[in-house]
């Protein structure tokens, strides 16, 4: 009977196309083969390997093709140092040059190829490291502010409709810039924006002087009634920002890998010179196009909660009432759904769709 080993194997070749490739381990020869269907049936958690990776692997002595092989038994992927590159830096503090010239067109090039290479840095949404990386990003995230409200708080998933602009005029090195986290380099949806949107909503939907005492309580801003009757979209705020509201809203981050899901996008000015006051608009004027990058097929979770020492008492507000946490949850579905969140909401950015 022949003899069965177990040994530390590591990934020395990968065909990323064919989905095969070999295993190197000290004192073994030759080289083990292993390809995508041994990985499934073994029921490993790596089914797609790069070089380097280590397996456990109990092997057996075989024949093929009458030269010596190895037959695998049984394969475990190893755990493996998680190493993911800041996107933000990448992208923002970067110094492109071309023959030491820093050109408009050789920007723009590069923020599309970096929106398409992105998933260097994100990691592949496959391996099992990066899945447990967002996983515990976000529970840590939640376990934080339940923390922060007395496990007072309401967690909701969205999805962009289609594709999310979020922080387009923020500074960069670009002409146009994208909203990710200064640590970890993914996308992310602020707070700040999260409330304003919200409390945009709810005081379109607001109706009466209760309804703006209501405002006052969940969001801290208040408003003049006189004022309110005459522009109830977008009255004049009377408080000095120095009230707090009730409620807390989170930065939404992503629940898995943004690998795969950052998409570069175009403005395409078609009268450049029209635009710039000088001529008329005219179809023998050169479209200039301004490349943005856009998120898609990512699920944020957004998360509301009230400070500590507030109770969640009932309230009504406009169409809805219940208790604080879910009168306001209920308004931030219906902004996101039907208004959108983020910049070009008009062309059909941003909105948002729920996600169990």
């Amino acid at each position: 009977m022949a003899e069965i080993k177990k040994v530390i194997a590591t990934v020395s070749s990968w065909d990323t196309n064919a989905k095969n490739g070999r295993l190197t381990a000290k004192d073994v020869s030759p080289d083990i083969h292993i390809n995508f269907t041994i990985l499934q049936q073994k029921k490993s958690t790596n089914l797609n390997p790069k070089e380097g990776d280590e397996f456990e692997v109990e092997i057996e002595e075989t024949t093929y093709k009458k030269q010596k092989s190895w037959k695998i038994i049984s394969i475990k992927a190893m755990a493996k140092k998680l190493i993911l590159e800041n996107f933000a830096i990448k992208l923002h503090k970067e110094q492109i040059f071309d023959n030491a010239n820093f050109k408009i067109e050789n920007r723009m090039f590069m923020l599309k190829k970096r929106g398409e290479d992105c998933q260097v840095a994100f990691g592949d949404n496959e391996d099992e490291a990066v899945k447990k990386f967002y996983q515990n990003f976000a529970k840590r995230h939640k376990d934080n502010a339940e923390l922060l409200t007395n496990k007072q708080v309401i967690v909701q998933n969205f999805q962009p409709d289609w594709r999310l602009a979020i922080g387009l005029g923020s500074g960069s090195v670009f002409e146009t810039s994208i909203t990710l986290h200064h640590v970890y380099g993914f996308p992310y949806i602020p707070a700040s924006a999260i409330k304003g949107i919200t409390h945009h909503y709810a005081l379109s939907e607001a109706k009466s002087k209760d309804d703006l005492e209501a405002i006052k309580t969940l969001f801290g801003t208040a408003y003049d009634e006189k004022d309110f009757e005459e522009n109830p979209v977008n009255p004049a705020i009377l408080s000095d920002k120095t009230e707090q509201g009730s409620v807390i809203f989170f930065d939404a981050y992503p629940t898995r890998s943004p690998q795969g899901c950052i998409k570069a996008d175009i403005i395409n000015p078609h009268y450049p010179d029209y635009y710039g006051g000088n001529k008329p608009p005219a179809d023998y004027q050169s479209p200039v196009p301004i490349i943005f990058l856009t998120v898609e097929k990512l699920t944020f979770q957004f998360m509301v909660g009230l400070h500590k020492g507030v109770e969640n008492e009932n309230i009504k507000l406009g169409a809805k009432g219940g208790d604080m946490l879910s009168v306001v949850a209920g308004y931030l579905k219906d902004a996101l759904q039907e208004r959108g969140i983020g910049a070009k909401t008009a062309v059909g950015y941003g909105y948002m769709k729920a996600q169990e």
